[in-house]
C-alpha cells in the first residue's frame, strides 16, 4: 500500500494501523519531528541515505490519537493531529 502523504502545512491526517505516513517537508535537512504519543506512532527522521533522501514520517502502530510536531530548520513548528484506525 502506498504511504498516506501530508503536505508541507497540513494539520490533520488518517491512517490505518500498519500504515506508513510521509510528510512532506520543503527543506529535509534540518527538520526534525516529534510525538509524545510513542504507543501509536513509531516516528522516523529525515535522512539521507546512500544518495537518496527521505522525508520525515512514522508508522502507525496502535489505534488512537496522536500529534507529530514537525520543527522546521528555521525553528518554526507546527502540529499535524492524526487519528489512526484498526
Amino acid at each position: 500500500l502506498p504511504p498516506i502523504i501530508v503536505e508541507p502545512g497540513q494539520t490533520e491526517a488518517t491512517a490505518v494501523v500498519g500504515d506508513f505516513i510521509d510528510i512532506v517537508v520543503d527543506e529535509v535537512a534540518g527538520t526534525t519531528i516529534a510525538t509524545p504519543n510513542t504507543d501509536i506512532l513509531e516516528i522516523y527522521q529525515a535522512r539521507e541515505e546512500d544518495g537518496a533522501v527521505f522525508n520525515p514520517g512514522a508508522k502507525a502502530i496502535a489505534a488512537g490519537n496522536a500529534v507529530i510536531t514537525v520543527t522546521l530548520p528555521d525553528n518554526t513548528s507546527y502540529d499535524i493531529n492524526v487519528t489512526v484506525t484498526e
